[in-house]
């Protein structure tokens, strides 16, 4: 039963974010399409990383915090399913 429940929550998860970038295609201007698919992208995959019950913990976030006004780009050292979840949150 428990393992039912699960999937119908990450079936929820889902479809939220597919219900909520429906309406953010629909935004005309494309800078603040781009930003409202980003932060739709950080709200979902936040809510994976809790209903995987995974915890991030950042090594070294002056460092990041110093990359936050220059591009920069997340590479993680394996291949997963759940590092894109992680890059995305």
């Amino acid at each position: 039963m428990k393992r039912i429940l699960l999937f119908l929550y990450h079936l929820y998860l889902v479809s939220d974010f597919f219900a909520h970038a429906k309406f953010i295609l629909l935004t005309p201007d494309p800078i603040k399409r781009r930003n409202k698919m980003i932060k739709n992208i950080n709200r979902i995959t936040k809510k994976f990383m809790r209903a995987f019950q995974i915890d991030l913990t950042i090594k070294n976030p002056e460092r990041l915090a110093e990359l936050s006004d220059a591009p920069y780009l997340l590479v993680s050292n394996h291949l997963s399913y759940t590092d894109i979840i992680m890059l995305g949150s």
